[in-house]
């Protein structure tokens, strides 16, 4: 029990909730070993459950990553928890003919599961899997120890879930508040507009988005801004029904598609496509559809440190003729403060940051930004840094 009162204490230290799941998984292993672990939580508006956190073994990460984490009730082991909502012991899955994990066993061969689900009171919040290559790995004891850490869990899970939204509401507000000045005291219709699609982008947690214009008589949607998007990640013309913007137009309302890959709609079939995510929402004026705005999201949020390193491979040893560096006109830049170092004396700056009211290009040149998958970055030349 002491153990156990130790765990507890360890997952209740942080209201961060990335902080809070790895804890979980760290604490867990200490009193029933694994080989694989993963936290999913409940989102009830979307009906699914999403891959949070796991533990152990790095593919394993890069395949929920890859596969999108995404769990119906139907889907494996984890809707089985979440559908019955009570634990699961599997000695040998090769032996089990009731349940299917969703896992390729190929690439994971594992043997033995225990998942119980993370509940408060009657409400669901999540599950929680641990897997070993060793069949008979977890006995029943296991599941008691784990459903009392779980019941902690839960709390600690729902404490800084709730942190979550009540700081994302306030950065919303912030941002809304900041937005309406803006727009206010401008009145350039392009500078406007771009405002808004930075802005929008950035309160989602987004890592693009695009504004499109409707073309009534053709029936179609017209790009008017594209923000943070690589060019092969949107089209410039789409007709009404194509793909997430041409159903928003079509249908009038608001459509969250959180799982892109396996969507009814997907308009790239069988591509490795970077986001997992798509939020598009009608723009309606005195009830006439003035156009579509669409945001993207990748399928993980990537951490500036993941951002740096999937960035700094495809920083070419030359830079292109065409590409010039920025210059900061703002003595407070958040981006430069978040900077990391690149090779060939560029610096890399997260793309989440960066304003594109206070980064100049050098003598009217095109913006420096290289595009690997969803990560962006902004590059600028080390000779010449922002007066920040």
């Amino acid at each position: 029990m002491g153990l156990i009162s130790a765990i507890t204490r360890t997952i209740s230290t942080s209201l961060d909730l990335d902080a809070t799941l790895k804890a979980i998984l760290v604490s867990v292993q200490d009193v029933v070993p694994y080989d694989l672990a993963e936290i999913c939580l409940w989102e009830p508006d979307a009906g699914v459950l999403r891959t949070r956190a796991q533990g152990t073994d790095p593919k394993y990460a890069a395949y929920a990553t890859h596969s999108g984490g995404v769990y119906t009730l139907q889907d494996g082991l984890t809707g089985w928890i979440a559908r019955h909502r009570r634990p699961l012991l599997i000695h040998d899955l090769l032996e089990e003919k009731h349940y299917t994990p969703k896992v390729d066993p190929g690439e994971f061969p594992i043997r033995a599961h225990i998942g119980v689900p993370l509940m408060i009171g009657n409400e669901l919040v999540g599950t929680l899997e641990l897997a070993s290559y060793t069949p008979g790995a977890f006995a029943p004891a296991n599941v008691a120890t784990l459903q009392t850490v779980a019941s902690q869990a839960a709390v600690a899970i729902q404490n800084a879930r709730l942190f979550q939204e009540t700081r994302r509401r306030a950065e919303e507000m912030t941002a809304l508040r900041e937005a309406a000045v803006e727009v206010s005291g401008n009145f350039d219709q392009a500078h406007i507009l771009n405002s808004i699609v930075e802005r929008a982008t950035d309160l989602l947690k987004g890592q693009g988005g695009v504004l499109y214009k409707v073309d009534t008589d053709k029936q179609r949607l017209n790009v008017l801004v594209s923000y943070r998007l690589q060019p092969d990640l949107i089209q410039e013309t789409l007709q009404f029904g194509e793909g997430v913007s041409g159903q928003v137009a079509q249908k009038r309302r608001p459509i969250i598609v959180n799982d892109y890959k396996h969507w009814e709609g997907n308009t790239q079939p069988g591509a490795d496509i970077s986001f997992n995510a798509i939020l598009g929402v009608p723009v309606i004026w005195q009830d006439e559809l003035m156009g579509v705005s669409t945001f993207f999201r990748m399928r993980r949020n990537a951490s500036l440190t993941t951002m740096t390193s999937a960035c700094s491979p495809c920083l070419p040893a030359r830079l292109p003729a065409h590409c010039k560096p920025l210059t900061c006109t703002s003595n407070s830049c958040a981006a430069w403060k978040r900077r990391r170092p690149a090779r060939n004396g560029l610096w890399i700056l997260p793309a989440s940051l960066i304003r594109t009211g206070c980064w100049k290009p050098l003598s009217g040149a095109p913006s420096l930004c290289y595009m690997r998958g969803a990560a962006a970055c902004i590059v600028t030349s080390q000779k010449r840094r922002p007066r920040a």
